[in-house]
């Protein structure tokens, strides 16, 4: 019974069962990408990122209260701007960054004495200081890093696959990295160094995609006479059976993490569930759409 299930799978991967129109919906598609790009420049621009210490500086700590209380109480001890937040998962937690203005934030015993005499009650579970210097660094560090990989990964899919496949791939990638900011500030989630490791990830998921349903078209080029709507759809369900096992296996790992896992990775899970979505979607239509407006053009 068990071989006679693996063989079912492996006998439908070979014999392409799928037949899905996706170059007729891709207008559709298109549309749809334009709208959740709107929205996170939206939301970006709006709201901002809730970027954490390790990008903005300062000191951050996580306070655990059982009665509400005031910012004003915490302002007027240390005479600075405040960024309060309070814990979805734990509602009597609330987390306080500080922005490093003044010298006193390189006194732990000074902040925690500032905060038990502000709040008494208050029980400080974790604290964490980053210097101005070391947050340039992370957010240079992190922008070298985003950047080579869209460089790289360009080159190797224009290399690869033509220049017409490389700028594709581009765009899919812009747009991911696009609709991934935009999670981070419509949830608000801390966008952290975890944050730039889900993006990272993001782009080398989707550009596997890409490579392998350009590789496909490619083959069937040689193969096939036809129009180049009648090939990309013909490459794409033939991949496709391929892109749904991948994605939905990724997508369980990252819902387990999500749900299951501590607050310093549960939202890395949610971050990473949603751009394996985006970045699958992107790969589909993003960039093949790119190549289908080149070739009517």
């Amino acid at each position: 019974m068990k071989w006679n299930i693996l063989n079912r799978v492996i006998n439908i991967s070979y014999s392409n069962p799928w037949n899905f129109n996706f170059v007729k919906f891709s207008r559709i598609a298109v549309l749809f990408s334009v709208a959740m790009i709107f929205f996170s420049c939206l939301s970006i621009f709006w709201q901002g990122i809730n970027f954490s210490s390790d990008f903005t500086g300062g000191i951050f700590c996580e306070i655990k209260s059982e009665k509400s209380f005031s910012t004003r109480l915490l302002e007027e001890v240390f005479d600075t701007d405040l960024k309060i937040k309070k814990n979805p998962e734990f509602l009597d937690r609330i987390s306080i960054t500080f922005n490093p203005k003044e010298d006193f934030l390189k006194s732990e015993a000074y902040i925690r004495e500032k905060i038990h005499e502000a709040l008494p009650t208050a029980e400080i579970l974790y604290m964490e200081y980053v210097g101005p210097k070391i947050s340039k660094e992370v957010i240079y560090n992190c922008i070298v890093a985003i950047m080579l990989s869209f460089i790289s990964v360009t080159l190797y899919v224009c290399m690869r696959f033509g220049i017409t496949s490389g700028f594709g791939g581009l765009l899919g990638l812009v747009h991911d990295v696009i609709c991934m900011l935009g999670f981070y500030s419509i949830s608000q989630v801390a966008f952290d160094m975890t944050a730039v490791a889900a993006l990272l990830t993001i782009i080398g998921y989707s550009v596997n995609n890409t490579v392998i349903i350009h590789d496909r078209i490619r083959n069937n080029k040689k193969l096939m006479q036809s129009e180049t709507s009648l090939i990309i759809n013909k490459s794409i369900n033939e991949v496709l059976l391929r892109t749904i096992m991948t994605t939905l296996t990724t997508a369980i790992v990252c819902f387990a993490i999500f749900v299951f896992s501590s607050s310093a990775i549960k939202y890395f899970g949610a971050a990473m569930l949603f751009g394996v979505i985006v970045g699958a979607f992107s790969s589909i239509y993003i960039s093949i759409q790119f190549m289908i407006l080149f070739k009517k053009n």
